[in-house]
């Protein structure tokens, strides 16, 4: 692990002419109607569908997935009513928030997005436990020397804190949030556990 730079928000996202102005009316519509929601995402075993599973586990609600190539082709699904929501990426819902044409309804980020500050996070919504972001960081090979590492995590760390670098992640909708190497590598090994139980409680995995 040399370090992390930095992570991208989850969101469960509707049109803007959907009923659900809030994801706990979406959650009871859902315990009412089970099945009969459905909702895209850009991939299985991506966050975005982890946090999708966690909700309707913890939740007691049954939501059907429809998994796409990629979340481009889940939001156009959403825009043309082909699915009733969207748990999928900030980057890639962003556009269609500044249109006006879709709706958030919670964020996993930490805090609320500076661009989007009246979407609430999953923890203000009442819903802790889905908060599966997608991380970005830097791995080297197992075996690399250490003469290497000692290169490597400095430089690392002086690009992923590079003001420049800062700005653009954040104006593509990333989150910059160092972590050094001992730290990323705690955070992936706690990770792995708590993804491998999210997976088998779905069924995903035996």
């Amino acid at each position: 692990m040399l370090g992390q730079f930095g992570y991208v928000s989850s969101l469960f996202a509707v049109k803007s002419d959907s009923p659900f102005k809030t994801l706990k009316e979406l959650v009871e519509y859902a315990r009412k109607n089970p099945g009969k929601l459905k909702s895209g995402q850009g991939g299985i075993g991506t966050e975005s569908h982890f946090n999708q599973l966690v909700l309707c586990g913890k939740s007691g609600i049954k939501i059907t997935s429809v998994p796409f190539t990629s979340g481009a082709e889940s939001v156009t699904a959403l825009l043309g009513g082909h699915v009733d929501m969207s748990a999928n990426t900030l980057p890639a819902l962003a556009p269609q928030l500044r249109a006006g044409k879709v709706r958030g309804l919670a964020i996993t980020s930490k805090k609320r997005s500076p661009d989007f500050p009246y979407i609430p996070t999953t923890v203000e919504a009442g819903y802790p436990y889905a908060s599966f972001c997608g991380w970005y960081g830097l791995i080297a090979p197992a075996g690399v020397p250490q003469a290497v590492l000692d290169v490597l995590i400095p430089a690392a760390e002086k690009t992923f804190k590079n003001p420049e670098v800062v700005q653009r992640a954040i104006k593509g909708q990333f989150t910059p949030d160092y972590m050094g190497a001992t730290e990323f590598r705690k955070y992936i090994e706690n990770q792995i556990p708590i993804v491998e139980k999210v997976a088998m409680e779905s069924g995903l995995i035996k």
